[in-house]
């Protein structure tokens, strides 16, 4: 993860763990959003995605959908 829950998790971290840990999935758990989601993918296994997608304490469908529909192109 990042240093804060919503901060970005550095691409070079990821990369660092991938490499040493090759046999095993690698998850980004912080900082994930539309801006980011396709440069974090080409690394990651997988992530944990949350306040990037809210509005308040609710899940907002549109930042959800433009998340979903970038990560797919």
């Amino acid at each position: 993860t990042g240093k804060a829950s919503g901060e970005e998790t550095p691409l070079q971290k990821v990369k660092e763990v991938k490499k040493e840990f090759p046999n095993f999935s690698v998850w980004v758990g912080a900082g994930i959003n539309s801006e980011n989601i396709i440069e974090q993918m080409s690394v990651a296994d997988g992530a944990i995605v949350g306040s990037s997608i809210k509005s308040g304490n609710s899940i907002d469908y549109q930042k959800a959908k433009k998340l979903v529909t970038k990560l797919r192109k």
